[in-house]
This record gives structure tokens, C-alpha cells and sequence, in this order.
């Protein structure tokens, strides 16, 4: 099942290829800048020398850009309820229970402290927003390869230009779903531009705690 999948590989949030979250969603809500994708148009120039001529070149037909069904371009964007009913594994989705009031604003707090901090390369403040038991991994991870020193001096290594990219897009990201159960939290969300993703965090010494150093992962890759 996706679901534990998702779960193991958060426990194991602390190695190069990155960790994974999880997330679930049905009422939408902003958590910072809004999203708004852009479709690039490209076109191409051949040049033909027909019998006894000279050279003529014909413009190839540019590609459409979104548009409504039936005007000969491509597909508009699905809506968030629409990704999430997509034939697949609906584990995440229905894990556990929706989150509410004090809850859920917790843990979208918490989300939201952890991704900023990336986001802003802030590594000291993202070290702080971990699980003691990930943060100890890490450099136990490092130690062993011969590289000593802070959460945060490894943060710095371990990551590159291109969490801090992914980090603000999910600052700009409109929230689906919270779901809750058993110590864990499951957030569905779209970032700016992105893909419908989730991101997984745990509750420990009651306050919630991002399980992995990436922000989020594609719901359906």
C-alpha cells in the first residue's frame, strides 16, 4: 500500500535522495502567494527548395496553449477534487480523520514554519522544525562518511539550490485536506505551478514535526 510506503520512507528522511510527506485534502485554503502556471508556445521553421526554385520556408503549426474543450487546444487544468479522484490509491487521501480548528491551524503552522525555512535557507530554524530522532540520524549519517558538525551545517550540505526553488512554490501552495491519526498528519496541497502533493509530518512532545527534508512529494508522480 502506497500509504505505508510513504510512511517508511519518511522514517528514513535523512538520507541524499531526500524523504518523502504526505498530505490529504477536500477544502481549499491558501498557505501563502498564489499559483498560477504559464504554457510556453515554440515554433519551427523548415526550409524546403522546390524543383527549379528558390529556397521557401513553412512555419510549423505552434503548439496550443490551454483553452476550453473543444477549441483545438490542450486541456485546462484539472481542479484539485479532480486530481484527487484520479483512478489510483486513495490511502492518503482517506487516512486517518480531517483535521479541524486548533488542529488542523497546528499543523498547518508547523508545515508552513518548516517549508519557510527552507525556503529562506534558514537551516538552523529547519533543524529545529525535525524530529530529535532524524536530526540524530543525519549526523550520525555524516559522521560515519567523515563529515563532522551541526544539524545545521549538514543541512547545508545535504541540500541543493533546488529544495530552496520547491520550498517557495509550496509557500504559494493552496491546501486541500489535513488528515490526522495515530501521531501522524498527512497534508494534501497543490504548489504554485505544481502538482497536487502531500506532505507527512509527526506529533512529538505536543508539537508537530516535519518527518523529511523535502517540501512534499507528488501525489501521482
Amino acid at each position: 500500500m502506497r500509504l505505508l510506503v510513504a510512511m517508511d520512507r519518511s522514517q528514513r528522511a535523512t538520507s541524499r535522495q531526500g524523504c518523502v510527506y504526505a498530505l490529504a485534502g477536500a477544502v481549499e485554503e491558501g498557505i501563502g502567494a498564489g499559483e498560477g502556471p504559464t504554457a510556453a508556445t515554440t515554433q519551427q521553421t523548415t526550409t524546403s527548395k522546390p524543383p527549379g526554385g528558390a529556397a521557401s520556408s513553412k512555419a510549423a503549426k505552434p503548439k496550443p496553449s490551454s483553452g476550453p474543450p473543444g477549441s483545438g487546444q490542450s486541456k485546462p487544468r484539472p481542479s484539485i477534487a479532480e486530481e484527487e479522484a484520479a483512478p489510483g490509491d486513495h490511502s492518503i487521501q482517506n487516512y486517518g480523520a480531517e483535521a479541524g480548528g486548533e488542529e488542523k491551524a497546528a499543523v498547518l503552522a508547523a508545515m508552513r514554519s518548516f517549508i519557510a525555512a527552507l525556503a529562506s535557507s534558514d537551516y538552523a530554524r529547519a533543524c529545529a522544525a525535525l524530529p530529535a530522532a532524524n536530526r540524530e540520524q543525519m549526523q550520525q549519517f555524516f559522521k560515519a562518511q567523515h563529515h563532522g558538525g551541526s544539524c545545521a551545517a549538514v543541512l547545508a550540505k545535504l541540500l541543493s539550490p533546488a529544495a530552496t526553488t520547491e520550498a517557495k512554490k509550496a509557500l504559494g501552495a493552496t491546501i486541500s485536506k489535513v488528515r490526522v491519526g495515530e501521531g501522524n498528519a498527512f497534508v494534501l496541497f497543490r504548489p504554485a505551478g505544481g502538482k497536487l502533493s502531500y506532505f507527512v509530518m509527526k506529533e512529538e512532545g505536543g508539537a508537530w514535526k516535519a518527518t523529511s527534508l523535502a517540501a512534499g512529494s507528488p501525489l501521482y508522480p
